[in-house]
């Protein structure tokens, strides 16, 4: 059953303003999409910064996780988990300035990505962009710097 504690033990962090809690019972809310857009405009709203990386599915069921390796080496993972029809998903990835080298990796291999016929991205290029996902399938995007 665990240890039980008089006060919750992240309190303290709380009331410092170090953590935040969100009232919602994780058991009932925790997987629907309305919790997981309230977990994500808390989160926006306390780091007050662009985000690396913002994924628009259009209201489609579509996971999305980033990775950033290091200073010059990002990863965007994507699951479609639509099981009909091409689902749009458009991308803004904020990097340092620079150029890119773009690969995607699909359920078979590897493969030099491009955008608008350039193989070397600017991070002004990457600032927005469209992927068409067919149903049922994930996708790597691997961005590393150019050179």
């Amino acid at each position: 059953m665990g240890k039980f504690y008089q006060r919750p033990v992240v309190q303290e962090l709380v009331d410092s303003g170090a953590a935040v809690v969100l009232p919602e019972d994780i058991f009932q809310w925790g997987g629907s999409d309305v919790f997981g857009e309230k977990l994500m405009k808390t989160v926006k709203e306390l780091l007050a910064e662009p985000w690396p990386c913002e994924v628009s599915p259009y209201g489609q069921r579509v996971d999305a996780g980033w990775l950033e390796k290091n200073l010059a080496e990002y990863f965007l993972f994507l699951i479609n988990r639509e099981k009909a029809g091409t689902t749009p998903v458009d991308i803004s990835l904020h990097l340092p300035e620079g150029r890119y080298e773009l690969y995607v990796r699909d359920a078979d291999f590897w493969y030099r990505g491009c955008l608008s016929g350039k193989k070397e991205l600017s991070a002004q290029d990457l600032i927005s962009f469209r992927d068409l996902m067919i149903p049922e399938t994930a996708c790597v995007f691997y961005l590393r710097k150019a050179g």
